[in-house]
């Protein structure tokens, strides 16, 4: 099953709020678009994938949780292979071995499986790399900031102090 033309019409809306938040950057923008972009390969997922992988893709939430393993590279080769040869000779039979009734119409897809897993692979890891470098890089601006200010406030002290006779014993006492 294909989408219909409302399902495209809102991945492409999608698409369009993805390109502008790259285009401007801000850190809501950022969790916008990958927000935006886990939605839009979660509906193609499901709509690929959904007779392939009920146990995983069988609805929006279960997709997002699996596409969020498949970002973090967890147990991503037995998904794809269910994705490609279907449930009931792919990777997850200890799933559908106990659950039969769940296998009912698989589909032996695999050249649009590996184009999926492929294109979501690097586009998920590049994101999330990114995100965690931009975490990382943004408290250690705070850190650096915040140690900027301290010496400043300290030098400010110092200063105060040395022109009203202050001792430092009195200041550190203060500062406790």
């Amino acid at each position: 099953p294909f989408a219909s033309s409302q399902s495209l019409s809102l991945c492409f809306l999608l698409c369009v709020v993805f390109l502008l938040a790259v285009v401007v950057w801000s850190r809501w923008l950022r969790l916008l678009c990958i927000s935006a972009l886990f939605y839009i390969f979660a509906v193609f997922v499901i709509l690929f994938f959904q007779v392939n992988v009920p146990w995983h893709v069988g609805n929006l939430y279960l997709a997002l949780v699996s596409l969020f393993r498949t970002a973090t590279l967890d147990n991503v080769t037995a998904t794809m292979f269910s994705s490609m040869y279907g449930c009931d000779i792919g990777g997850l039979a200890d799933v559908y071995g106990e659950y039969p009734e769940q296998c009912t119409n698989p589909n032996n897809l695999p050249i649009l499986t590996c184009a999926f897993y492929v294109i979501f692979v690097i586009i998920a890891a590049q994101v999330l790399l990114t995100l965690f470098i931009g975490v990382i890089s943004t408290s250690m601006d705070e850190a650096r900031e915040h140690k900027n200010q301290e010496i400043l406030v300290d030098a400010g002290v110092r200063k105060y102090a040395s022109q009203r006779g202050i001792s430092d014993e009195q200041i550190e006492a203060f500062q406790k």
